[in-house]
Order: structure tokens, then C-alpha cells, then sequence
């Protein structure tokens, strides 16, 4: 006989066992935070994100809720990061100061009165365009494809009257030589996955922040 008692004292998930996907596009969002990350390799800023409007507004929070008491965690996916420059390499440097420039751009453009000038607490409540494109996965056996957000957009470009100057979606980030090796040798010698959980960015930051 089954003591149903055991069953009761439980808490139904957030649309349970919805898999939350969203499609490449250029979606209107704006800034919840933005942090200054130095534990990496290099520096980075990293802004959270949400989308404000259209069929998929609040789409990362609804994310983030369907996987709190999963196995493996809740991880909110809506960041973007960008790196800094950090003095090391003159090239990489000139690069990711081109980055930053277009990254403030972006934020003045779409923000009437706002001034760049890198206190990253500001950012909060800005709003901005997020291209989301399609990205090619390999990661503990498991291959797929699923969608990132490749680029901030000003939000004054993805709303101008003329279509022809509104900012085109990315294309789609296939996998990296040394990510292609890897699956190929997985498949070739046929080595078992390292774990069964769905695939997740893998990401050191703790977030929501």
C-alpha cells in the first residue's frame, strides 16, 4: 500500500516540462543590470537583459522559472557579454575597443539624453535591441542547435520607418575547429556522452545579479 502522505508536501514547477525556446530574431528589450567581471581571462561587462515586447516578452525570465528545481539548476541565459580591453595584447585590444565604442553607440542612439561614460550601474533600464541568432552546439556528447544573443542593437534602428535601414539578423555561429575535432573524435571512437543533462551555456557568473 503506498503512503500517498509522501506525495503531498511538494511544490508544482513553473510550467513544468515546457521547454522553453526562443527563435533567432532582432527582438525590444531593455537593461536590468550590468557588472564588471574580472575573473575570466580578460575583463568583461556583462549586461542582463530582458525582452519587452512582442509574442516573447519576459522570455528569459520564463526561462530562468522553468528550470528552478530541475536536476541541474536554473541559469538565467538572457547576458550579454562583452570583453574589455585589459592591456595584454595590442591587437585583441584595438578590436574589443571597437566593441565598446559601438556598444556605447547603441546605447546612446536608442536612449535620447543618455551619456556613455562606463558606470555600468547607468545602464539599468536602458533599452536595447537584441539580435538573437542561431548557434551550433557540441557539448558532453550532445550536438543541437540553439539560439544566443550575437549583438545589442539600438532600439532607434530596429524601429525606423525605413525597413531598409533596420538592422539585419546575424547569421548563424556554427561550431569552432577545435569544437568540430571534438565531436568528430566523439563520434569515430564513439565515446559515451559525459552527462545527461540538456545542454546549458557554460558559464562561471552567478545570475540573475
Amino acid at each position: 500500500m503506498i503512503d500517498r502522505s509522501y506525495y503531498r508536501n511538494f511544490k508544482p514547477a513553473y510550467n513544468a516540462g515546457e521547454r522553453f525556446a526562443l527563435p533567432a530574431g532582432i527582438y525590444e528589450g531593455y537593461v536590468m543590470a550590468a557588472k564588471v567581471d574580472d575573473t575570466g581571462k580578460a575583463p568583461a561587462l556583462l549586461i542582463q537583459v530582458e525582452i519587452e515586447k512582442g509574442d516573447f516578452a519576459g522570455f528569459y525570465h520564463k526561462q530562468y522559472e522553468s528550470q528552478k528545481g530541475g536536476q541541474y539548476g536554473a541559469k538565467y541565459k538572457g547576458v550579454y557579454r562583452i570583453t574589455l580591453p585589459d592591456g595584454q595584447d595590442p591587437e585583441r585590444d584595438q578590436w574589443r575597443q571597437q566593441g565598446l565604442e559601438t556598444l556605447a553607440w547603441v546605447l546612446e542612439d536608442g536612449n535620447p539624453g543618455y551619456h556613455w561614460d562606463f558606470d555600468e550601474n547607468k545602464l539599468r533600464g536602458l533599452k536595447v535591441g537584441l539580435n538573437v541568432r542561431e548557434r551550433d552546439y557540441y557539448y558532453n556528447g550532445k550536438s543541437g542547435t540553439t539560439t544566443e544573443i550575437g549583438r545589442l542593437e539600438s532600439v532607434a534602428k530596429i524601429n525606423d520607418p525605413d525597413t531598409n535601414k533596420r538592422p539585419k539578423l546575424m547569421k548563424k555561429r556554427e561550431l569552432s575547429e577545435k569544437e568540430k575535432k571534438e565531436m568528430a573524435a566523439a563520434q569515430l571512437y564513439n565515446y559515451p556522452p559525459t552527462s545527461t543533462a540538456d545542454y546549458q551555456e557554460v558559464d562561471s557568473e552567478e545570475l540573475p545579479f
